[in-house]
């Protein structure tokens, strides 16, 4: 029997039409991609900021899996890393996924309120996309949401890449690091034994990472199920 405790099942709320998900450390969606409804929203407007692009793998509205409370996770396509035993293959082309622009997913973001506790980032590796990950963080930073990121990069390599000590300064949490599947941890947020996690303001200590469930199925009203989380999901039957 398929043992996959700690496991998070619950259902989610309706969303409108032309949503799209899946994506994060692992995912397996039970129905095919649907297509994103997001791609119109460059108006030029006079004084409008400018629309910056973004490669996307893909977009959740509500997960418990992936930092801590009820987040909305943007995964990142794209990935030069090449971890051996990356839990998402799918991300590494940076050809792959869908183009979207920042001010269209920040405003669904917002859009999303208090039904959300905050924003979770990663990929692919998201620091290879800094300038429009910076974008997008200066965006929704006027909000209450708290905002994490998940990076294959040591904090010190961060430092040294365009724009990410930008993007540190919007950060509460950055899990940093590698993955090495030899040092592979069943725990919180980590990957891997190596990763580190910097608290980078006081919004949340050890105690509320530890306690994200490892993994998570979400039932949607449509009957389509989506699993993410580590890779004790692989094992799952991909329909």
């Amino acid at each position: 029997m398929l043992h996959l405790e700690p496991l998070l099942l619950y259902p989610l709320p309706e969303r409108s039409e032309g949503a799209r998900y899946w994506h994060r450390r692992h995912i397996l969606e039970s129905g095919r991609p649907r297509p994103s409804g997001g791609g119109t929203c460059c108006v030029s407007k006079p004084h409008a900021i400018a629309c910056m692009k973004v490669r996307l793998h893909a977009f959740e509205p509500f997960s418990r899996a992936n930092g801590p409370g009820c987040r909305a996770v943007v995964w990142f396509q794209g990935c030069t890393l090449d971890c051996p035993g990356c839990f998402n293959p799918a991300t590494h082309d940076a050809l792959g996924g869908y183009d979207a622009d920042t001010p269209a997913l920040a405003a669904e973001i917002l859009g999303l309120g208090q039904r959300i506790e905050g924003i979770s980032i990663s990929g692919g590796e998201p620091f290879q996309q800094s300038e429009a990950l910076l974008d997008l963080l200066k965006r929704v930073s006027a909000s209450q949401l708290s905002r994490l990121a998940f990076t294959g990069y040591t904090l010190a390599e961060l430092n040294h890449l365009p724009f990410g000590t930008d993007v540190l300064g919007y950060l509460d949490v950055l899990i940093a690091g590698r993955y090495l599947a030899a040092q592979r941890v069943d725990q919180g947020l980590l990957g891997s034994a190596n990763q580190q996690i910097h608290f980078l303001t006081n919004r949340y200590g050890l105690s509320h990472l530890i306690s994200v469930p490892r993994c998570e199925l979400i039932l949607r009203p449509d009957g389509t199920m989506t699993a993410t989380g580590f890779s004790v999901l692989k094992n799952l039957p991909q329909h």
